[in-house]
């Protein structure tokens, strides 16, 4: 049993050639979006690493601070003893 010529089998398995598109909806678009997705997404990444470093170290200098507060509330707690003993 002959089948066929090597060239018809061959034809049988090859990928139909794309139709040409008129018109419609460009394939392209989705790969766009998710590049463009993706390349917001590093971006946003790189900016959120920042802040929390930002945040880090705003949070210590916070805490210098209140605890210079806390020392200077003492130091006119003190001052003002020492006026009511003055007087």
């Amino acid at each position: 049993m002959n089948k066929g010529s090597p060239e018809k089998i061959t034809n049988e398995f090859q990928t139909p050639e794309r139709p040409p598109e008129v018109g419609g909806f460009p394939f392209w678009l989705p790969w766009v979006l998710a590049a463009c997705l993706g390349a917001i997404c590093i971006v946003l990444m790189t900016q959120g690493q920042g802040v929390g470093h930002q945040n880090t170290a705003l949070s210590q200098e916070v805490e210098a601070l209140n605890q210079q507060a806390k020392m200077l509330r003492l130091e006119n707690e003190t001052l003002k003893k020492r006026l009511e003993a003055l007087k």
